[in-house]
């Protein structure tokens, strides 16, 4: 199925092709490291979610 806009082809849908390789569990130990502080609260970023507090 081709879509197109003002009849000018645009994308091509075509089915998915399934992963050949099956994923290996802990593939990426050893090469990612997580912060000690990585879910540590960031003030500045819940005053963007939550807006200026009015204490």
């Amino acid at each position: 199925m081709v879509l197109a806009k003002a009849g000018r082809p645009l994308v091509r849908l075509v089915p998915v092709q399934p992963d050949v390789s099956p994923r290996k569990p802990g593939a990426w130990r050893d090469k990612v490291r997580m912060a000690k502080d990585f879910n540590a609260e960031d003030p500045r970023i819940i005053a963007l979610f939550e807006g200026p507090s009015e204490l």
